[in-house]
C-alpha cells in the first residue's frame, strides 16, 4: 500500500522512513493526530491477526492508511469502518482513501468510545488512540472469538493489549509497549497540564495528588545542572516499557516532562526520548528540592552511524 499518498505533505523518502509523522496539532502545539510509526503498526496488525472475510472497526481515522492496511487484509469480501472524532481527519482519511482506490472502506465522523453499532458485530476492534479503560460500547460490537487490540495507558506508560472475548469476557493474549495519542471526546481522561516557562512552554504532567509548581520546574531547568552518566547501556523499548513503567508505579512524584511544536524548541527539555525540533520528552522525579531526569547522550563520535542506547542521568537542584 502506498503510504506517501496518505501524507502527501511531506516527501516520499520521509514518508517511507520508521518514524510517526504529525498531521494535526491543537493551538497550544499538542499533536492530536498522525501517521503512527510503521513498526508499531506491524506490531499491533500482528496482535489483531486479520482474516480474509473479517468485519473490523478501527477508532482513530488519521490518515487513513492503517484503514486501507486493514481493506487489504479483509480483501473483497470483509469490510473496515474507521471513526475519527475530527470532521477534517475524517474527510482527508476519505480523501487518501480514494486517491489509493481503496474502496471497502467506510469512513465515520463520530466519538468513537461509542463504537459503531451500526456495523457490528466486528470480528477485530482496534484503536490507533490510547484509552484509559475499555469502553462497554467496544465489548458490546465484538463479536464472540473476536479480538480487541488498544492502546492502554498504565501508570506511567502504555501498552498494546490483545484481547479475546471468551463468552461475557475479554482475556489478555499478548502484550506490546507503545506510545500513542490519546483518545478524546467523552472518555478524555483529565490529564493535568503544568506549563514549565511561558507559552508555548514544555509541559510537566502530574498523576493523582501530585502537586507540580511550573515556575520552580522553569527557574530549576534554567540553572545549571549535574550530569551523573550512569553506564547504562540497554534498548529504548526496554527503558520504556521497563524502567519508565517500574518507576510510574513505584514512585508517586515521578511524571512525563514534554515538549511538543513550538514549545521542543526552548531546549527546556533534557531528551530521553525523541528529540527534535518537534518534540522531546523525558522521565523524572518533580519535588520541591529539585527534579531529577533521564537524558541520552549525542553517538559516540568512534561509532557515528549507530544509534547510541546508553544515558546519563541529569539533576538539577
Amino acid at each position: 500500500m502506498p503510504r506517501h499518498l496518505f501524507i502527501p505533505h511531506v516527501s516520499v523518502d520521509e514518508a517511507y522512513r520508521d518514524q510517526y509523522i504529525v498531521t494535526k496539532r491543537l493551538p497550544d502545539g499538542e499533536a492530536v493526530s498522525s501517521a503512527s510509526q510503521p513498526y508499531i503498526m506491524a506490531v499491533m496488525l500482528d496482535q489483531l491477526d486479520v482474516q480474509p472475510g473479517h468485519q473490523v472497526l478501527e477508532i482513530g481515522a488519521g490518515t487513513g492508511y492503517n484503514a486501507a492496511l486493514l481493506a487489504h487484509l479483509v480483501g473483497a469480501e470483509g469490510r473496515v469502518s474507521t471513526i475519527d472524532i475530527d470532521a477534517d481527519i475524517a474527510a482527508a482519511a476519505r480523501a487518501h482513501l480514494d486517491a489509493a482506490g481503496v474502496a471497502n472502506v467506510h469512513v465515520v465522523c463520530a466519538d468513537g468510545w461509542a463504537g459503531d453499532p451500526d456495523g457490528g458485530p466486528y470480528d477485530r476492534i482496534i484503536l490507533t488512540v490510547c484509552a484509559d479503560d475499555i469502553a462497554p460500547a467496544w465489548r458490546a460490537q465484538l463479536g464472540l472469538g473476536g479480538r480487541l487490540v488498544l492502546p492502554l495507558s498504565l501508570a506511567a506508560v502504555q501498552v498494546s493489549v490483545a484481547f479475546e472475548r471468551r463468552g461475557d469476557w475479554l482475556e489478555s493474549v499478548a502484550v506490546r509497549p507503545c506510545i500513542f495519542m490519546r483518545l478524546r471526546g467523552t472518555a478524555a481522561s483529565p490529564r493535568r497540564r503544568v506549563a514549565v516557562g511561558p507559552e508555548p512552554a514544555p509541559a510537566v504532567w502530574p498523576r493523582g495528588r501530585h502537586t507540580v509548581d511550573g515556575a520552580a520546574v522553569h527557574a530549576l531547568v534554567r540553572a545549571p545542572g549535574h550530569d551523573l552518566p550512569t553506564g547504562l547501556v540497554l534498548p529504548a523499548s526496554d527503558l520504556y516499557g521497563g524502567l519508565v513503567a517500574w518507576l510510574g508505579l513505584h514512585a508517586p512524584t515521578s511524571a512525563w516532562f514534554i515538549a511538543e511544536g513550538a514549545a521542543a524548541k526552548t531546549g527546556l527539555v533534557p531528551a530521553l526520548f525523541d528529540g527534535s525540533d518537534e518534540a522531546a520528552s523525558t522521565f523524572g522525579f518533580f519535588e520541591p528540592a529539585g527534579w531529577r531526569s533521564s537524558s541520552a547522550p549525542p553517538p559516540r563520535p568512534e561509532r557515528p552511524t549507530v544509534p547510541s542506547p546508553w544515558a546519563s542521568v541529569p539533576t538539577v537542584i
